[in-house]
């Protein structure tokens, strides 16, 4: 997801429909702060998403992690959207090394 007051939030719901037409995205953030920006740009419909492990084609999964507490505050600077965007970094690799086969 990035820096949750920065732009990656914006492109995922802007993304998600079209990537979940050939695949199941996986978005790590939080959830939040996408719901926020949500009702902002797109008041006349909302994504949903599911628990990781839940999804099925045509649908995108979302591993909320919970770190960023009250509203963003979009285009602004905080330690906490720092540790945040950190944080997503982190659980995205574990999800991606800790699933993959030996070659």
């Amino acid at each position: 997801m990035g820096d949750p007051a920065g732009i990656g939030g914006e492109i995922i719901l802007r993304a998600v429909p079209a990537l979940c037409r050939n695949s199941i995205p996986v978005i790590v953030g939080d959830y939040r702060v996408v719901d926020q920006l949500a009702s902002r740009l797109f008041q006349d419909r909302r994504l949903s998403f599911k628990a990781p492990g839940e999804a099925r084609a045509g649908e995108a999964e979302f591993m909320d992690l919970g770190i960023v507490t009250g509203d963003v505050q979009f285009g602004s600077l905080d330690p906490m959207y720092g540790h945040a965007a950190h944080s997503y970094i982190i659980e995205a690799l574990k999800l991606v090394f800790l699933t993959m086969s030996p070659p």
